[in-house]
């Protein structure tokens, strides 16, 4: 039952700005949520299925803030993923395998069945996911003083 995953993460959610979570019990701007984490594997392992270059999309619909629980949750998967690697994902973020993920299995209320979609990530100037056929976030980088790097 052991995973490994090192992820290059878009996270995004509906507030107008940066998500207000992260600082702690919050309000949402709109009194909901809905959260997306697109991820791209850049090194992972699951029980001797390597899940390095996996891409998949979590989505999350929260009633108000992240201490609230999650209503419903689906995750897409990109059709390059063989059979064995679709079942090792599924299976950690369903909170089969334990670790974060197991933590996170009773704050879930539903799991929508997850979907096999394409996904594709933006580079830098343009940060982002598309999951094909479901939607699309682009985020706007805030770049540095004097136009210096995106923070």
């Amino acid at each position: 039952m052991a995973w490994t995953l090192n992820v290059n993460l878009v996270e995004s959610c509906s507030c107008a700005a940066l998500c207000p979570c992260v600082l702690g019990p919050a309000k949402p701007d709109q009194e909901w949520c809905s959260g997306v984490f697109g991820m791209e594997i850049a090194e992972g392992n699951s029980d001797g299925v390597d899940l390095s270059g996996a891409k998949a999309v979590l989505h999350f619909e929260l009633p108000g803030d992240f201490l609230s629980g999650i209503d419903k949750a689906k995750l897409y998967l990109d059709p390059g993923l063989s059979d064995a690697q679709r079942a090792e994902l599924d299976a950690i973020f369903h909170g089969e395998k334990g670790g974060l993920w197991g933590g996170m299995r009773e704050a879930i209320k539903e799991w929508l069945p997850s979907t096999v979609a394409k996904i594709d990530f933006g580079g830098a100037d343009a940060p982002g996911v598309t999951v094909e056929g479901i939607g699309q976030v682009v985020l706007q980088p805030i770049n540095a003083e004097e136009g210096g790097a995106p923070t």
